[in-house]
């Protein structure tokens, strides 16, 4: 295989997956925002409620945890 012919696949690979790639990286970068903003949400829901620093940090990763792996674990045991 030469070097056009190389250039030629890899033109070819980028016109059927690159705006799939794109669209799945902005999906995750989106995603973790999302997350990101709600976990910092309940955070302040119970700073306010006067919950214990420890609690707090625990529930705001869990918060954050859970947006990132829910659709994965959903979509492994079959639900939607």
């Amino acid at each position: 295989m030469n070097a056009d012919e190389m250039l030629q696949r890899i033109c070819e690979y980028l016109a059927t997956y690159g705006l799939k790639i794109i669209a799945a990286i902005a999906i995750v970068i989106i995603g973790r925002w999302v997350a990101k903003l709600l976990s910092r949400l309940v955070r302040k829901w119970l700073v306010r409620a006067d919950v214990d620093k420890t609690l707090v940090r625990f529930g705001e990763s869990l918060c954050y945890i859970a947006l990132l792996t829910k659709d994965h674990y959903s979509e492994r045991q079959g639900h939607r």
